[in-house]
């Protein structure tokens, strides 16, 4: 299963998006395609995060990050991390 994240990750969007992404979480998403995802900040960092967690012991994919995504990973450190290594 796959649940796509929005187009906009950034401080503003961070708590919906958060949300949305636990609840496709709980209901059994194992991918979240991050295609869509071309307007992002810091805060798009730390829901990968977020939503790691919130997937526990289960295995969470992150697929399609932009090239911005995953240099924002890479410069907090978490890029291995959260499966978007430069």
């Amino acid at each position: 299963m796959t649940w796509r994240a929005p187009a906009r990750l950034r401080m503003a969007d961070a708590s919906a998006a958060l949300d949305a992404g636990r609840a496709a979480i709980d209901a059994g998403e194992t991918r979240i395609d991050l295609s869509a995802a071309t307007d992002v900040d810091s805060s798009a960092v730390a829901l990968l995060l977020a939503w790691q967690r919130a997937a526990d012991r289960r295995s969470l994919a992150f697929e399609g990050a932009s090239p911005a995504l995953a240099e924002l990973a890479r410069l907090y450190g978490v890029g291995e991390l959260v499966g978007l290594p430069a």
